[in-house]
């Protein structure tokens, strides 16, 4: 029993966030790291201030809008009416502003660090067509254009660009880290459409409102020392 005492005696565990050295009581687990109570709650209310579903609803809402959008922006690619080019490229514009919310809730909510670039490529999208836009009222079609300023194309291929490769990239991550969702099935689906929309600009409005239910019905995690 002695020599018990001396060997507990010489190992020191020691609290991950403040350093200070741990009795056996006073150990708890806080995301996998030993902490001594007050640091693990600390952490855990420092970590509720910006774990919130809102960032999953408003996810979800811009998805929806998206969608919507989706309808006059593949209608506008092929036959190019002022009143479908407005509002396709506007909508989905907005609603990727709002998507960027739901990616960040990727990080937020689920410690994903590339919710970051997600986000950064639907406010790219976003800033993109809202600029196209723009440039439509004010100037009309660019093939009615004499001279075409070049921030018109640049524009169509920012807001294309960050469209697709949000798709592509969501999707794939999508597959990585399903577990996080807790509906596999669901996970799997939106990640398939938004592959393929990627791809296949006619599956957009599926690609959205999947992601839409996946937003919906994803749920913080809960933590907890």
């Amino acid at each position: 029993m002695d020599d018990e005492a001396q060997q507990e005696k010489k190992t020191v565990v020691r609290c991950t966030f403040c350093g200070e050295p741990l009795k056996r009581d006073d150990m708890v687990r806080y995301r996998g790291a030993v902490a001594c109570r007050q640091c693990a709650e600390d952490a855990k209310k420092q970590q509720e201030r910006f774990t919130s579903p809102v960032f999953f609803t408003v996810g979800g809402i811009g998805a929806l809008i998206a969608g919507a959008g989706s309808i006059g922006y593949i209608l506008s690619r092929l036959l190019p009416l002022p009143q479908w080019v407005v509002s396709g490229f506007t909508l989905v514009s907005v609603g990727l502003a709002l998507i960027s919310l739901g990616n960040l809730g990727l990080y937020f909510n689920w410690d994903r660090k590339w919710g970051f670039f997600l986000a950064a490529l639907s406010l790219a999208g976003c800033f993109g067509g809202l600029v196209f836009v723009q440039n439509y009222i004010a100037l009309g079609p660019a093939p009615y254009l004499e001279e075409i300023p070049a921030i018109y194309p640049l524009s169509l291929y920012i807001f294309e660009g960050g469209l697709y490769i949000m798709l592509a990239v969501n999707g794939a991550l999508m597959v990585l880290t399903r577990d996080d969702h807790g509906i596999e099935l669901l996970t799997l689906a939106t990640a398939g459409a938004m592959l393929l929309a990627s791809a296949i600009f006619y599956l957009l409005l599926p690609a959205f409102t999947l992601h839409s239910i996946y937003f919906l019905t994803a749920e913080t995690e809960t933590i907890g020392p």
